[in-house]
């Protein structure tokens, strides 16, 4: 959706209310061409698939850039996004940006509300690497699915050619043990990943081998 600021987005969900009754949720995007650090914001909390959409979107954001910073609702700009999070809404609507944080000088950038905001100030480098950035999260939101094994304690990994030398991968074992753990179809990849401080990734990767060796089940998550 691309409309004038706050008036757009108050238009569009008075006027499309079937349609927004429908949605999931989403991201809105702002000065995503800035050569500063990339922010996330948090949506409002109401429901499991608020709960998701940040858990597995926060876990995809901070995999790709270490360097970004995360803030709950309204802790990085208060822009459209509240009109969607709002009472009697309540579409958990996300945001990402490359604002800089509260007690910045120059918040949220230099020439914020200024004549000399302009595009002389848009970097090419900073947009494309937001691009990916959105790209790497969506795909993520894509994948995202609730595992379930159908094995009794842990599976026999050498039987399912799944196993390897502790010797030489020791740290890759200990994961994998680790995520069997959680394979009781009561948390998501990204909620697996986020647990065990792994990338997401290495955990779909490895649930990914088990599903073809027909020993992990997914769904996908409830809210879709």
């Amino acid at each position: 959706l691309i409309g004038p600021e706050t008036i757009g987005s108050v238009c569009w969900l008075d006027k499309h209310r079937s349609i927004a009754n429908n949605a999931l949720g989403g991201i809105f995007l702002e000065m995503t061409a800035l050569p500063q650090r990339a922010a996330l914001q948090r949506s409002w909390h109401s429901g499991s698939g608020s709960a998701m959409l940040n858990t597995t979107l926060e876990k995809a954001f901070r995999d790709f850039d270490q360097t970004g910073w995360v803030a709950n609702y309204r802790g990085v700009v208060g822009n459209d996004e509240r009109q969607f999070n709002g009472p009697n809404i309540r579409i958990p609507m996300l945001s990402y940006s490359r604002a800089h944080p509260w007690g910045h000088p120059h918040r949220p950038f230099q020439f914020y509300h200024s004549a000399l905001d302009d595009m002389d100030h848009a970097c090419r480098d900073a947009f494309m690497k937001s691009l990916e950035h959105l790209q790497f999260m969506f795909s993520a939101l894509e994948q995202e699915r609730i595992p379930n094994g159908s094995f009794r304690g842990e599976a026999f990994l050498s039987g399912l050619g799944l196993s390897m030398d502790r010797n030489l991968h020791l740290e890759v074992m200990r994961n994998r043990m680790k995520i069997m753990d959680m394979l009781d179809g009561s948390c998501s990849i990204a909620e697996i990943a986020s647990s065990l401080h792994l990338p997401l990734e290495e955990v779909d990767i490895f649930i990914a081998a088990l599903e073809k060796a027909g020993v992990v089940h997914s769904t996908s998550h409830s809210a879709w």
